[in-house]
């Protein structure tokens, strides 16, 4: 076989790798209960939605554009699985998560509180979190309770709540929408 030759199989080789390790991970489900942070119960009716959004192929252009996002609610177990959107060559990047039931803060993963405040390794915490939300096993998402009106209002209204995502289609968040708005009619916000 020719140098030109063993290159051109092992640049072919090297692609199907890559496409083989691209088809693994954008396969993987992400699992999760979702708990009551206080209780320890299962949360129903929590509205989980995953966006995606689309990378460009060169490093420099980014990762902004929609790609696909999925929504579910939890069960009377509070669990999930949430399959990603099927194989494609164009790159992507996600999911991000928007995790919110009504009275309820912001999403965490359980344990997360107790977390480094080194940067680095606080980092490394929740690259590890992610992993195993990715895994079969999953992890445990964490929900606290908002018991006044007033911290429901402070939440709703604070950077920390996770805004509506204008790129993602209407009819692909139609219970995160409702949700939403169900709190804005609670606080009395659409007055």
């Amino acid at each position: 076989m020719t140098y030109k030759r063993k290159a051109a199989a092992l640049i072919i080789a090297a692609g199907l790798f890559v496409l083989a390790f691209w088809s693994v991970v954008a396969h993987a489900a992400w699992n999760a209960h979702v708990i009551d942070k206080e209780t320890g119960q299962p949360l129903e009716g929590v509205v989980v939605l995953a966006v995606w959004r689309k990378c460009g192929f060169i490093v420099m252009d980014g990762c902004a554009a929609y790609y696909d996002s999925k929504e579910l609610v939890t069960g009377p177990d509070g669990r999930f699985t949430l399959n990603p959107p099927g194989f494609s060559l164009q790159p992507k990047k996600g999911p991000e998560f928007y995790i919110f039931k009504p009275g309820f803060g912001q999403w965490r993963f359980q344990g997360q509180d107790h977390w480094s405040k080194d940067e680095v390794t606080n980092s490394k915490q929740q690259k590890e979190a992610f992993n195993q939300f990715a895994s079969e096993k999953g992890v445990i998402i964490e929900l606290t309770a908002l018991k006044t009106r007033g911290a429901r209002w402070e939440f709703y209204t604070s950077v920390r709540f996770p805004d509506v995502p204008s790129e993602v289609p209407a009819e692909k968040m139609k219970s995160y929408l409702k949700v939403v708005n169900d709190e804005r009619k609670f606080l009395e916000l659409d007055r």
